[in-house]
């Protein structure tokens, strides 16, 4: 017996929305009000409601499993967008911008392209342009020719206006725009 038949209360009827992402329990309590009891997915938690007739009991019902299939229609659109075949080619450069009251800036290059939705990517180096131009602080310019560490593989995603890599939990990479980009720095 699952979790769900145990929390299931005496003489209810079960609704199931397709694919389990919910089960109803609809009953009615000791003083005759018609209640509803809510599992989502593999929750262990239960919502009990009462309500003062089943027509609105059935509304509520109703809405519910609107919107849980409303959110796994948005879920899967958001997945199949960051799956989509990305547009970025060898030798693009792209790079970081963050860090907290410090703005770190690097740079990585695309070096191989081995399926539609991953890229290789080595990140190189980028010297100051003129050197410190203020207090702790400068703008980068990237030089393909300063590789630095081993080359990484990363997915594409394509889900935002403009195709994103994500170089760790932090770092995010877009695509360069050509422009100096400030660094700045703690001594």
């Amino acid at each position: 017996m699952n979790l769900h038949e145990q929390l299931r209360p005496e003489n209810a009827r079960k609704i199931t929305v397709k694919g389990g992402l919910a089960t109803f329990y609809t009953y009615t309590n000791g003083r005759g009000q018609p209640c509803v009891m809510i599992l989502k997915g593999r929750s262990r938690k239960a919502k009990q409601f009462w309500f003062r007739s089943d027509a609105r009991r059935s509304e509520y019902i109703a809405q519910q499993v609107q919107s849980i299939l409303a959110r796994k229609s948005a879920a899967e659109e958001r997945r199949a967008a960051r799956n989509k075949p990305h547009n970025l080619e060898t030798g693009i450069i792209l790079y970081t911008n963050w860090g907290y009251d410090q703005t770190n800036v690097e740079f990585y290059e695309v070096i191989d392209v081995p399926s539609k939705c991953y890229v290789i990517l080595q990140e190189i180096g980028a010297p100051l342009v003129r050197g410190e131009e203020s207090f702790m602080s400068g703008n980068k310019f990237p030089d393909p020719e300063l590789k630095m560490g081993e080359p990484i593989r990363r997915k594409v995603d394509m889900s935002g206006t403009r195709p994103s890599v994500r170089i760790n939990s932090v770092v995010t990479a877009w695509i360069w725009d050509g422009q100096e980009k400030l660094s700045s720095w703690y001594a």
